[in-house]
């Protein structure tokens, strides 16, 4: 969000809390540790919910939600 889509700080705190909530959404697992044993090596987080997530921040921000990020429009930001 600050490097690529160079948002403000301030856009930043504003938008994450209600893209991490669709991204990495509550799941029913007790944390005994057979439990955690059970997650580990599974994804905290499904990858088309993040790309749809990231899809609608852009869409949001005016921006082409197909466009590949592979080219760098600003070859100063390495992030």
């Amino acid at each position: 969000m600050l490097g690529r889509l160079k948002m403000s700080i301030e856009d930043c705190i504003t938008v994450y809390p209600a893209f991490s909530e669709k991204v990495f959404k509550k799941r029913n697992i007790a944390f005994p540790v057979k439990a955690f044993k059970a997650a580990a090596g599974k994804s905290w987080f499904d990858a088309n919910i993040l790309e749809q997530a990231i899809r609608d921040l852009l869409s949001d921000r005016g921006m082409d939600p197909e466009a590949l990020f592979t080219e760098d429009p600003d070859p100063a930001c390495k992030v």
